[in-house]
């Protein structure tokens, strides 16, 4: 995972599984208040969803990102975070084009620049959304 609304940093690796640990990564950042003055870079959990699919069959690996998350920094701060390669990435799927699944792909093209990464999505992925909060007034809309 990526991004999602919940992180379980005790969860352990498993043999098709890459679990970020507590102390899993190798970026540390400051942390004065520590007496080794710097600790591991966690991830961020949020809601919305991301999710790194790697696929290999014999000697042929492949790796695809399936939605982008809430956040500009979200995404591509858990990318750093995990040490993951986004070169290696040969495309993107997108569910649906809720703001909670397409919001770090704008912090993932700041990164990027203008790079030639497929995307995959539903024709109808570009519909005007709409979101209408419980207790809202009568007629309220807020675009998205």
């Amino acid at each position: 995972m990526l991004v999602d609304n919940q992180i379980d940093l005790l969860l352990r690796s498993e043999e098709t599984i890459r679990r970020a640990g507590f102390a899993a990564s190798d970026v540390r950042v400051e942390a004065p208040l520590f007496l080794d003055f710097k600790l591991p870079e966690a991830l961020i959990a949020e809601h919305g969803f991301s999710a790194l699919v790697t696929m290999t069959i014999g000697d042929v690996t492949r790796c695809l990102m399936f939605d982008g998350g809430l956040s500009v920094g979200g995404l591509v701060h858990n990318l750093d975070a995990l040490q993951v390669d986004v070169a290696a990435v040969e495309g993107i799927v997108m569910s649906h084009g809720h703001f909670d699944h397409v919001g770090g792909l704008n912090g993932l093209m700041r990164r990027l620049g203008r790079r030639r990464m497929p995307l995959l999505l539903h024709p109808d992925f570009w519909l005007r959304r709409r979101i209408a909060p419980p207790n809202a007034p009568s007629g309220y809309r807020r675009r998205r």
